[in-house]
């Protein structure tokens, strides 16, 4: 798992765009069911990419996460893998 802080929604589309097309002009597709159920090869996926606090890309070994330091401070990822380590609950957290 990679973490990265960005300063903007803005700077983090451009992160998320920039590590895909390396990937893709690397010639390091992946692959993906289309729709139909068909395997497809193709650059890494970018989840959320409208969103102002939290973009995720799988890459199948590392998912990247790059966020705001909001998106960082609001979702605590961090926090959840330590607990998960420790064997806390996500549950418990909110006790």
């Amino acid at each position: 798992m990679i973490i990265l802080t960005c300063t903007s929604q803005r700077h983090m589309r451009v992160v998320a765009e920039h590590l895909t097309e390396h990937y893709k002009l690397k010639g390091m597709l992946l692959e993906f069911e289309d729709e139909d159920g068909r395997l497809v090869r193709d650059a890494p996926r970018i989840e959320g990419l409208q969103s102002d606090l939290w973009m995720a890309i799988d890459l199948r070994n590392i998912i990247v996460h790059v966020m705001t330091q909001a998106g960082r401070d609001t979702y605590k990822v961090e926090q959840h893998w330590r607990n998960l380590a420790a064997g806390i609950s996500p549950r418990a957290e909110d006790d």
